[in-house]
C-alpha cells in the first residue's frame, strides 16, 4: 500500500527528521509512524531498496530530506566556525580507484588538521556516487565522466587497457568473443563510457574487486580489461595491451555547488586539489 511505501521511503530518513526537528511527529499519522519504528531496526534496510522502486512522491521526500541533513550539517559548521573551531562531518562518495590513489594519503592529512571533523566514505561504482552527490547524501564525490550536470575539477586522467598472462592482446569490444575477466567497476565503466553500443559479454566472467581480476587473468583464465591506473597501483606482471573503440575518461571532484559547500567540505576539496594523483 502508499502507507506502507511512506514508512520504507521515510525509515531512511527518520533520524534526519527527527534531530534537527523541522518536521513534527503529528504532521503522519500514528499507524504510519508506527510502521516506520516496526522496521527502523533494519539499519540498512534503505541500501537494498533501488530509487526505480520507490515511488515518485517517496523520491522527492528522500531527495528533501538529504538536502535537509545538508543543511543541518553546514550550519552547525558554520556555528562552530564562530567559535574558532572547525567540526561536522564531510561525507565522500568515491569510486575505488579514487580511495586507493588520492584519499588514502590526503585523509590521515585531513585528520591531523582537523580532528574534530568526522569522514564518512562511500565507495561505490561511478554512477552510484555521482547520483550520491546528485541526491544530497555526499557533499564531495571523485567519480568519471559524464558529470550530470553537477560542477567538476579533473583530478586525473585514466583509460582502459587489455591485460593478459603472456602476450599484449589488442581487444576489440565490439567483435572479439574471447573469455574476459572484468571486475565490477571495470564493467560498469564500459557500460557506462559505450552506453548506446551493443557488446556481448556472453563469454564474461565478472569479478567484484581488482585483485580477484589481476589474479584470474595471472593464472590464466583469459584476458581483462581494466582501469590502467587501477593496475598501476597493484602489484603484477601482466602484459598491456589497447583496448577498440578506446575508453579515456577524466577522473575529477565533483560538487552541486563550489560556491555552497560547506566549510569542512572545502578544506577537503583543497586538499584533494593539492594532493591529488
Amino acid at each position: 500500500s502508499d502507507l506502507l511505501l511512506i514508512a520504507v521511503t521515510l525509515c531512511r530518513i527518520k533520524r534526519t527528521i527527527a534531530d534537527i526537528q523541522c518536521i513534527r511527529y503529528a504532521f503522519f499519522s500514528y499507524d504510519c509512524w508506527y510502521l516506520i519504528d516496526t522496521i527502523a531496526d533494519f539499519r540498512h534496510f534503505h541500501t537494498i531498496i533501488q530509487y526505480d522502486c520507490i515511488f515518485h512522491v517517496g523520491k522527492e521526500i528522500l531527495i528533501l530530506a538529504n538536502q535537509m541533513y545538508d543543511l543541518e550539517n553546514r550550519l552547525y559548521q558554520t556555528a562552530s566556525n564562530e567559535n574558532h573551531m572547525m567540526s561536522g562531518i564531510v561525507r565522500i562518495a568515491s569510486v575505488p580507484l579514487a580511495t586507493a590513489l588520492i584519499l588514502s594519503r590526503v585523509m590521515p592529512v585531513f585528520k591531523k588538521q582537523f580532528p574534530d571533523v568526522k569522514i564518512e566514505l562511500f565507495e561505490n561504482n561511478p554512477l552510484g556516487a555521482k547520483h550520491m552527490v546528485l541526491n544530497y547524501q555526499a557533499d564531495i564525490g571523485i567519480s568519471t565522466s559524464p558529470y550530470l550536470g553537477l560542477s567538476h575539477k579533473v583530478l586525473m586522467t585514466d583509460r582502459i587497457v587489455s591485460i593478459h598472462r603472456d602476450r599484449s592482446v589488442n581487444l576489440d569490444l565490439l567483435t572479439d568473443t574471447v573469455e574476459l575477466v572484468l571486475c565490477r567497476v571495470a564493467y560498469e565503466s564500459i557500460t557506462e563510457q559505450l552506453k548506446g553500443i551493443s557488446i556481448d559479454f556472453t563469454h564474461s566472467l565478472i569479478v567484484e574487486a581488482a585483485s580477484t581480476q589481476i589474479n584470474m587473468v595471472a593464472n590464466g583464465n583469459g584476458t581483462g580489461a581494466i582501469s590502467e591506473l587501477m593496475l598501476s597501483s597493484i602489484p603484477n606482471s601482466l602484459v598491456i595491451g589497447n583496448v577498440k573503440p578506446p575508453i579515456e575518461m577524466d577522473i575529477s571532484l565533483i560538487v552541486h555547488d563550489f560556491q555552497q559547500m560547506s566549510t569542512a567540505a572545502k578544506q577537503m576539496m583543497e586538499l584533494i586539489l593539492q594532493r591529488g594523483y
